[in-house]
């Protein structure tokens, strides 16, 4: 039952990541890559080292965390905003399966996005299949998976989800780790890098990392993250997920008929915040009294509803 549904989900998320020309704004640094390396190709170059930097340095700390920040926010923040999630947290399937389902299209995604243009990349520089070209096409993967798993954490724990991935990416990686040895050993983009020199053995790369350290460490930092991911929940998202569940709800308790009511009041004892109390004869902003105790309205309005009666 389950596979049906990750497979459902899957192709939503592939339709909402891919529609409004996203694929064009995902494409934007793989081609800037393949651009810069095919430029010095043609230049011929005496020293080879220039192989390492751009594809290795290059692309492993611009364009695979820019990639995946942009696919890992995108493919459940996006739904959220957009509110096509209404839809889906309407029917029952868990959490967890919504979650892996929509990781497992960002790493694909990021796979495609950036572990390809690595492997055309290496194919150009280095002009074959050489031990650096699957080296760099290695470590791109295991970036796609240990950077999705962090950037669609965040995009589940809170709606600032961007920001906080470029203060990541930007600072810590880009900034700090360049300049601290020690931050190399909680950076993403050092991880990956060392998985690359283990195949590569390249000097250019400069992981600072070994590959055991780097497979390790990429291995706890991925669990934790997709645990945090499927565990926790954001309070703006999960209000958001309580209205949305509430209006689709509400619309099939309107249409269907013999839908059960609610038990008990829609909202506590009291005129609801920032609208006046309702009248003796029902739903109206004049004559304001006091709200019927455990008297909810059965219309999809939210207001409260008196009995018919004589007014006072």
């Amino acid at each position: 039952m389950f596979g049906v549904q990750s497979r459902v989900i899957a192709s939503i998320t592939l339709r909402a990541a891919m529609g409004r020309k996203r694929a064009l704004l995902f494409a934007i640094t793989p081609l800037i890559l393949l651009l810069v390396t095919t430029a010095i190709k043609l230049a011929h170059p005496v020293h080879t080292a220039w192989q390492g930097q751009v594809l290795g340095i290059f692309g492993f700390t611009v364009v695979l965390p820019l990639t995946a920040l942009i696919i890992g926010t995108s493919v459940l923040g996006a739904e959220v905003d957009e509110g096509s999630i209404v839809h889906l947290l309407a029917t029952p399937v868990p959490r967890s399966v919504v979650i892996a389902t929509k990781y497992a299209v960002a790493v694909a995604l990021t796979a495609v996005f950036v572990a390809v243009p690595e492997l055309l990349a290496g194919l150009i520089a280095t002009g074959g299949l050489t031990k650096l070209t699957v080296g760099l096409f290695a470590g791109a993967l295991a970036g796609s998976v240990m950077y999705n798993a962090i950037f669609v954490m965040l995009s589940v724990l809170t709606t600032r989800a961007i920001a906080y991935g470029l203060a990541y990416v930007l600072v810590w990686e880009g900034l700090l780790g360049n300049l601290v040895s020690g931050a190399r050993l909680l950076s993403v983009g050092y991880y990956s890098l060392g998985v690359a020199n283990g195949i590569a053995h390249d000097s250019a790369l400069n992981p600072g990392l070994s590959v055991g350290t780097s497979a390790v460490m990429g291995t706890i930092v991925t669990a934790l993250a997709d645990l945090a991911g499927a565990t926790w929940v954001c309070p703006a998202r999960a209000g958001r997920r309580d209205r949305a569940r509430g209006r689709s709800q509400s619309r099939r308790r309107g249409s269907a008929p013999g839908w059960p009511a609610a038990p008990g009041p829609r909202w506590p004892a009291g005129p609801r915040p920032g609208r006046p109390a309702p009248t003796r004869r029902g739903c109206t902003r004049r004559r304001p009294r006091e709200w019927p105790p455990g008297w909810r309205c059965p219309r999809p309005c939210g207001r409260a509803r008196a009995p018919a009666g004589p007014t006072a």
